[in-house]
């Protein structure tokens, strides 16, 4: 095994004519991206917040099939990591400094963005719900409106029954 130098100055190891990255390189490039798909989850889910309050249907609709997408996104990362995790904790033995000090600041920066998705998707769930909420006093409201108008509603006489043919 030799090993080769790129342009990021990462270090790659040539095996049988193939580079290979550096476990500790391959891993951050996998956290980075997550980390931008969780980004981008929360920009959503903040759209989302925005939908609610207008009470856009189809925007918030358009916002949930965005989720899904980046959320299948971050499961197939999570499957490309599997393996690494199988031995997280000596990957760190092995890795230079840098790397492992890169690794541990994206794991946090993302479990902080997954506790703030979180707390928007909680605050949405509660907006929602007062929502919901509005519509059934509407609704309501609209029931006992139409039957007070139906009640003042001048009916016509009904038809007579006995129709006086005597002349």
């Amino acid at each position: 095994m030799e090993r080769a130098s790129t342009k990021r100055s990462r270090i790659h190891f040539k095996h049988n004519g193939v580079i290979a990255m550096d476990t500790g390189y391959q891993i951050n490039m996998f956290l980075e991206e997550q980390l931008d798909h969780y980004q981008s989850m929360k920009q959503v889910v903040e759209k989302q917040t925005r939908f609610i309050e207008v009470m856009d249907i189809g925007g918030l609709t358009v916002g949930t099939s965005e989720m899904r997408g980046l959320m299948r996104k971050s499961r197939d990362i999570e499957a490309a990591l599997r393996p690494f995790r199988q031995s997280w904790n000596n990957l760190g033995l092995d890795q230079p400094v840098k790397e492992k000090r890169r690794m541990e600041g994206l794991v946090y920066a993302i479990r902080e963005q997954i506790e703030q998705i979180q707390e928007i998707k909680d605050r949405n769930k509660l907006l929602l719900e007062k929502s919901m909420e509005g519509v059934r006093k509407q609704m309501t409201g609209l029931e006992t409106g139409a039957q007070a108008t139906r009640a003042y509603v001048k009916r016509a006489a009904p038809a007579a029954r006995f129709i006086d043919r005597s002349n």
